[in-house]
């Protein structure tokens, strides 16, 4: 899983790039961190990022990331 969780780190830091705060960038970090021991608890994890980009970023960089999310964890 440890693979997958650097691949989902990428995909977010690459989505949101400049658009997201560093604070906002620790926390979406620190949400796949925890969710990084199985595959169930990193879908979760995945769900959580995905409402907090939708609730702070924006409803497509949400939708991009959950996308991107299942691809990776479907890869894994």
């Amino acid at each position: 899983m440890e693979q997958a969780t650097e691949q989902i780190k990428t995909a977010i830091h690459q989505i949101l790039g400049d658009v997201a705060s560093e604070i906002l960038m620790a926390r979406l970090d620190k949400a796949v961190e925890e969710g990084s021991g199985d595959k169930e608890a990193l879908a979760a994890a995945c769900g959580k990022i995905e409402k907090l980009v939708n609730l702070f970023i924006g409803t497509e960089e949400a939708r991009v990331i959950g996308k991107r999310c299942k691809e990776i964890l479907e890869k894994n």
